[in-house]
């Protein structure tokens, strides 16, 4: 558990330096969607990712949140899966 709370601690201090810098940080999965908005990944590739995040990664994300980013993502670019 000490190995959770010391990366919610960085991740905080990085947000809040990032902040101080004038930097806008973005999580790992607005980081995602930014990628496909900007091409640099396809939509499935997308969804790929986030689907693998449970179970290759140790990022703690809500299950149903990570269920509504790839159901948006899976919306906004049907025409394109």
């Amino acid at each position: 558990m000490m190995l959770n709370g010391d990366c919610m601690a960085k991740t905080t201090a990085a947000r809040l330096a990032a902040k101080s810098l004038n930097i806008t940080a973005h999580g790992t999965l607005g980081l995602l969607i930014r990628a496909v908005r900007q091409q640099l990944r396809t939509p499935s590739e997308v969804v790929a990712l986030l689907a693998a995040i449970p179970q290759q990664t140790t990022l703690h994300i809500r299950p149903s949140l990570l269920h509504d980013v790839i159901a948006r993502v899976k919306a906004e670019w049907a025409s394109e899966l």
